[in-house]
Protein backbone atom coordinates (compact mmCIF):
# COMPACT_ATOMS: atom_id res chain seq x y z
CA UNK A 1 0.00 0.00 0.00
CA UNK A 2 3.07 2.21 0.44
CA UNK A 3 3.42 2.71 -3.33
CA UNK A 4 -0.61 3.46 -4.06
CA UNK A 5 -0.04 6.22 -1.45
CA UNK A 6 3.41 7.67 -3.02
CA UNK A 7 1.48 8.01 -6.26
CA UNK A 8 -1.34 9.82 -4.90
CA UNK A 9 1.14 12.07 -2.74
CA UNK A 10 2.60 12.92 -6.62
CA UNK A 11 -0.11 13.36 -7.75
CA UNK A 12 -1.53 15.56 -5.49
CA UNK A 13 1.35 17.74 -5.57
CA UNK A 14 1.42 17.93 -9.26
CA UNK A 15 -2.34 18.64 -9.26
CA UNK A 16 -1.58 21.85 -6.92
CA UNK A 17 1.35 22.79 -8.67
CA UNK A 18 -0.93 23.70 -12.01
CA UNK A 19 -3.65 24.75 -9.99
CA UNK A 20 -0.72 27.03 -8.07
CA UNK A 21 0.72 27.92 -12.03
CA UNK A 22 -2.61 28.76 -13.73
CA UNK A 23 -4.06 30.99 -10.94
CA UNK A 24 -1.04 33.22 -10.61
CA UNK A 25 -0.59 33.01 -14.18
CA UNK A 26 -4.53 34.51 -15.02
CA UNK A 27 -5.41 36.43 -11.22
CA UNK A 28 -1.87 37.42 -10.25
CA UNK A 29 0.22 37.81 -13.79
CA UNK A 30 -1.87 39.66 -16.11
CA UNK A 31 -3.71 42.23 -13.79
CA UNK A 32 -0.25 43.05 -12.46
CA UNK A 33 1.30 43.78 -15.76
CA UNK A 34 -1.75 45.77 -16.90
CA UNK A 35 -1.06 47.89 -13.89
CA UNK A 36 2.71 48.41 -14.87
CA UNK A 37 1.85 48.99 -18.50
CA UNK A 38 -0.32 51.78 -17.02
CA UNK A 39 1.95 53.09 -15.19
CA UNK A 40 5.14 52.84 -16.06
CA UNK A 41 4.77 52.56 -20.01
CA UNK A 42 5.60 48.89 -22.35
CA UNK A 43 9.43 49.43 -21.98
CA UNK A 44 9.35 48.32 -18.56
CA UNK A 45 5.91 45.80 -18.45
CA UNK A 46 8.50 43.73 -20.60
CA UNK A 47 11.21 43.26 -18.43
CA UNK A 48 8.70 42.75 -15.75
CA UNK A 49 6.97 40.29 -17.23
CA UNK A 50 10.01 37.94 -17.24
CA UNK A 51 10.10 38.74 -13.90
CA UNK A 52 6.95 37.97 -13.00
CA UNK A 53 6.99 34.32 -15.04
CA UNK A 54 10.09 33.34 -12.77
CA UNK A 55 8.09 33.99 -9.96
CA UNK A 56 5.01 32.03 -10.97
CA UNK A 57 7.16 29.33 -11.71
CA UNK A 58 8.94 29.38 -8.25
CA UNK A 59 5.78 29.42 -6.48
CA UNK A 60 4.39 26.29 -8.58
CA UNK A 61 7.81 25.02 -7.41
CA UNK A 62 7.62 25.84 -3.93
CA UNK A 63 3.60 24.31 -3.56
CA UNK A 64 4.74 21.33 -5.18
CA UNK A 65 7.83 20.71 -3.00
CA UNK A 66 5.18 22.01 0.29
CA UNK A 67 2.55 19.77 -0.72
CA UNK A 68 4.93 16.59 -1.12
CA UNK A 69 6.87 17.26 2.18
CA UNK A 70 8.67 13.60 2.52
CA UNK A 71 9.08 13.23 -1.31
CA UNK A 72 10.28 17.27 -2.03
CA UNK A 73 12.70 16.95 -4.97
CA UNK A 74 10.87 13.78 -6.15
CA UNK A 75 7.45 15.32 -7.02
CA UNK A 76 9.08 18.71 -8.37
CA UNK A 77 11.45 16.54 -10.61
CA UNK A 78 8.07 14.80 -11.64
CA UNK A 79 6.11 18.73 -11.71
CA UNK A 80 8.76 19.90 -14.10
CA UNK A 81 8.76 16.50 -16.39
CA UNK A 82 4.30 17.28 -16.48
CA UNK A 83 5.24 20.95 -17.93
CA UNK A 84 7.07 19.47 -20.70
CA UNK A 85 4.28 18.18 -22.55
CA UNK A 86 2.28 21.23 -22.66
CA UNK A 87 2.96 24.48 -24.93
CA UNK A 88 1.89 27.44 -22.42
CA UNK A 89 3.35 29.83 -25.23
CA UNK A 90 -0.12 32.49 -24.83
CA UNK A 91 -0.34 32.26 -20.75
CA UNK A 92 3.24 31.23 -19.87
CA UNK A 93 6.24 31.58 -22.17
CA UNK A 94 7.74 27.74 -21.66
CA UNK A 95 8.01 25.77 -24.85
CA UNK A 96 9.39 22.61 -25.12
CA UNK A 97 8.28 21.99 -28.59
CA UNK A 98 10.28 24.85 -29.55
CA UNK A 99 13.48 23.38 -28.09
CA UNK A 100 13.24 20.43 -30.10
CA UNK A 101 11.94 21.80 -33.20
CA UNK A 102 15.25 23.96 -32.85
CA UNK A 103 17.48 21.35 -32.41
CA UNK A 104 16.02 19.09 -35.05
CA UNK A 105 17.02 22.66 -37.35
CA UNK A 106 20.19 23.03 -35.58
CA UNK A 107 20.88 19.38 -37.11
CA UNK A 108 20.63 20.56 -40.54
CA UNK A 109 22.07 24.00 -40.65
CA UNK A 110 24.11 25.49 -38.40
CA UNK A 111 22.60 28.86 -38.73
CA UNK A 112 20.31 27.56 -36.62
CA UNK A 113 22.13 27.30 -33.49
CA UNK A 114 21.99 30.36 -31.61
CA UNK A 115 18.02 30.50 -31.83
CA UNK A 116 18.93 26.56 -30.38
CA UNK A 117 20.99 28.14 -27.77
CA UNK A 118 18.67 31.08 -27.04
CA UNK A 119 15.48 28.58 -26.83
CA UNK A 120 17.44 26.60 -24.09
CA UNK A 121 18.18 29.48 -22.08
CA UNK A 122 15.16 31.07 -21.48
CA UNK A 123 12.76 27.50 -21.39
CA UNK A 124 15.71 26.52 -18.77
CA UNK A 125 15.58 29.59 -16.81
CA UNK A 126 12.16 29.01 -16.20
CA UNK A 127 12.61 25.45 -15.41
CA UNK A 128 15.56 26.23 -12.65
CA UNK A 129 12.78 28.65 -11.33
CA UNK A 130 10.96 25.47 -10.39
CA UNK A 131 13.32 23.83 -9.16
CA UNK A 132 14.40 26.51 -7.05
CA UNK A 133 11.69 27.26 -5.88
CA UNK A 134 10.83 23.75 -4.68
CA UNK A 135 14.12 22.84 -2.77
CA UNK A 136 13.01 26.30 -1.04
CA UNK A 137 10.03 24.40 0.48
CA UNK A 138 11.75 21.61 2.16
CA UNK A 139 11.86 21.80 5.93
CA UNK A 140 14.77 23.46 7.43
CA UNK A 141 16.57 21.81 10.46
CA UNK A 142 15.77 24.17 13.83
CA UNK A 143 18.10 25.69 15.87
CA UNK A 144 18.45 25.19 19.41
CA UNK A 145 19.91 28.09 21.75
CA UNK A 146 20.92 25.22 24.07
CA UNK A 147 22.74 23.37 21.36
CA UNK A 148 20.57 20.14 21.09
Amino acid sequence: MPRLRDAFLYARAIFAGWVVLLLAAYAVERPLLWLIQQVAGAALAQSASIVIDLLCFAAAGWVTGRVSRPRTASSVLLFLFSLLFFDLEPLLPLHFGWVLRQISNSMADTRYLPGLIQAIVSNGMYLAAVWAGGIQSKPRPSLSISGQ
